[in-house]
């Protein structure tokens, strides 16, 4: 009986953690409503306010989607435009956009109508990263109104490059199963043993095989991301003092990208020196840790000698173009995250 109900645990956590794992949108920390859901306003918002924003998450992983929403309130028979997307938002890549239109709502005493917009969102950079506001034309039914335009409120999103243990999945919290297994005989507690324990199996096999996938889609993301800025330095022009810093936070930033998803670090955004250290710690070989120490030094002495009175001397583009093409050939070789090189000194 004890060993059946602990399995019968295990498989309802398993179940959970897949759900929660794979397929569950976080809600709001501002709202108990799910991003997925169209949320019909209270019945107090019924003039033409600034458009209502809601985000499913507001701290991601480096390339983990997730999902804005923008609901406008108008009268009936309004013209509601959204403005139109592009590839971008800020510095969000826009996997896909949905309008959901002049949808009634229930709750108003008047005849309001709905208009929802819902975003999937993706970005490769660290650090608090805004969503800018989204303007919303509204003209109203009558006879020679006036198009109106409303503007969203900025959103801040946090963006680390690996989520926290507690806030990927809580193996603490799941149901309390309701019930007890009756055992019929000898022979079929041994039969409901074995179905139970391989069931157990397949969804941890399952739960493992999701979060394989769902790592390996944003690992691909992220190293194409990083060749296309590779490739783009390679061919960057370098002359003026404010391409010379654009060009060195770039190749900072594409290192990061590039191993940060291996270390299992959460940090949001840390130094070149710092990164290196926890990079050791992690068991890297000393021949790749070098080549990003020269790598970083190059980008910080470009940096810092783009701000003198003379020309930045040839020796030091030269060491940085140097370290760019080293940076395009770890990419292009860049292993598993799960197996970082470690290579001997």
């Amino acid at each position: 009986m004890t060993v059946q109900k602990t399995l019968a645990c295990a498989l309802m956590l398993g179940i959970v953690l897949s759900a929660n794992g794979l397929s569950a949108e976080d809600q709001s920390s501002d709202t108990g409503d799910s991003a997925n859901q169209i949320v019909v306003p209270r019945d107090d918002v019924t003039e033409l306010n600034a458009p209502r924003v809601i985000v499913s998450k507001k701290r991601v992983a480096i390339a983990e989607p997730f999902m804005m929403r923008i609901e406008v309130v108008a009268p009936a028979g309004s013209q509601v435009r959204f403005q139109s997307m592009e590839q971008t938002l800020g510095a969000f890549n826009v996997l896909n956009v949905t309008d959901t239109p002049d949808v009634p709502v229930q709750t108003a005493d008047s005849d309001d109508r709905l208009w929802v917009r819902t975003i999937d969102l993706e970005t490769l950079q660290f650090g608090t990263q805004t969503i800018p506001s989204i303007e919303v034309m509204v003209q109203a039914s009558d006879d020679g109104a006036e198009e109106r335009t409303r503007n969203s409120e900025p959103v801040a999103i946090e963006v680390v490059s690996v989520l926290d243990p507690e806030e990927q999945t809580k193996p603490d919290v799941f149901r309390d199963i309701e019930g007890e297994i009756s055992l019929q005989d000898e022979s079929s507690s041994a039969s409901g043993f074995g179905t139970l324990w391989w069931s157990a199996l397949a969804v941890v096999a399952g739960v493992l095989g999701g979060v394989a996938v769902v790592w390996s889609r944003r690992r691909d993301r992220s190293m194409r991301w990083c060749r296309k800025q590779l490739n783009e330095l390679k061919d960057r022009s370098l002359n003026a003092p404010t391409e010379y810093v654009d060009a060195a936070d770039s190749l900072k930033r594409v290192l990061q990208v590039s191993v940060v998803g291996a270390s299992g670090m959460s940090a949001p955004a840390i130094s070149g020196t710092r990164l290196i250290e926890m990079l050791s710690e992690q068991g890297y070989g000393e021949t790749e840790l070098e080549s990003l120490r020269l790598a970083f030094v190059g980008a910080d002495r470009l940096k810092f000698d783009s701000r003198r009175d003379q020309n930045v001397p040839d020796e030091v583009v030269d060491a940085f173009r140097d370290a760019v093409d080293d940076a395009v050939r770890r990419v292009a070789t860049r292993r598993e995250p799960s197996s970082p090189a470690k290579e001997n000194a």
